[in-house]
């Protein structure tokens, strides 16, 4: 009951803003250390969710991606519930939208992929193609996607940046299995994007001569924050906040900054917020 009731609370259209979801993630992992089954209680709620309730299912799935990046929700098992129950031998060969999905088989178009094992993943895209969902639309789409934020950022990934795409932004129903893995190649692009301090004040400190720095330009950054935050992942815009932080750029320090204040909730839920400050007062 309590399980259920927190995902209730994340995803009701009389609360406002996605502190909640880290909020829910956190105690849900908090429960799953102290051995309280989540997983069965998570895939009991996404049974009746989709029938019986008017809520924000893309609050549900938040939650559980970011348990499924911290590995706090099995995959693997929730795939093999899915098989037990049948749900996966659907007689239409329509093509199945995510809005039209369950609950329960909607999820498996959510998860992000980026840690699962190989293995688990092919059975994912098998029983995705198995339901009726386009493997090749999700692939299409993270694709096009990183052309156009490329097209924005050609210092950060100088390789994609002359392909073309149809895009001419975001689209606002991403799965967020498209999210989680445009968040991730992001944040890695950003980690990457480094060079030597140009600072004499950072060259006088101890053992901080020639060290690299975050290469963002305030325009970069700017750019990086807004693709974050249009997508909602919050944790993934903490990780790039502490890289930029590193910055010997005085408008991107700034704009850090600004940021750990305009988000200070969430980022103090996920546990960010005393290393963010630390690093900019550093």
């Amino acid at each position: 009951v309590l399980v259920s009731k927190l995902l209730e609370w994340l995803a009701t259209p009389f609360r406002h803003g996605i502190c909640r979801v880290y909020v829910g993630v956190r105690l849900l992992r908090k429960w799953k250390a102290s051995g309280v089954d989540v997983d069965g209680h998570i895939l009991s709620f996404l049974t009746h969710a989709g029938v019986s309730k008017k809520l924000d299912m893309g609050n549900v799935y938040h939650a559980i991606s970011e348990l499924v990046r911290s590995q706090t929700f099995s995959v693997g098992r929730y795939l093999q519930w899915l098989m037990a129950k049948g749900v996966t031998n659907r007689q239409s060969h329509d093509p199945l939208s995510v809005t039209e999905a369950s609950g329960d088989l909607g999820l498996i178009a959510q998860l992000p992929i980026g840690r699962l094992p190989e293995h688990v993943a092919n059975l994912r895209k098998t029983l995705m193609v198995r339901t009726g969902f386009s493997v090749s639309d999700e692939d299409e789409m993270v694709a096009n996607i990183k052309v156009l934020i490329s097209q924005r950022l050609p210092s950060l990934f100088r390789s994609t940046m002359l392909l073309d795409t149809s895009l001419s932004s975001l689209p606002s129903d991403l799965t967020w299995a498209v999210k989680a893995e445009i968040a991730l190649w992001l944040r890695r692009g950003v980690a990457e994007h480094t060079r030597a301090s140009a600072s004499p004040l950072r060259a006088m400190l101890p053992g901080e001569g020639g060290q690299l720095v975050s290469a963002l330009t305030s325009e970069e950054f700017y750019t990086v924050r807004d693709v974050l935050e249009t997508i909602g992942d919050i944790s993934m815009l903490a990780d790039v906040l502490r890289v930029a932080s590193s910055s010997d750029n005085s408008t991107v320090l700034a704009s850090v900054a600004d940021t750990t204040n305009s988000h200070f909730d969430s980022l103090s839920v996920i546990g960010a917020t005393m290393d963010l400050f630390r690093k900019l007062v550093d």
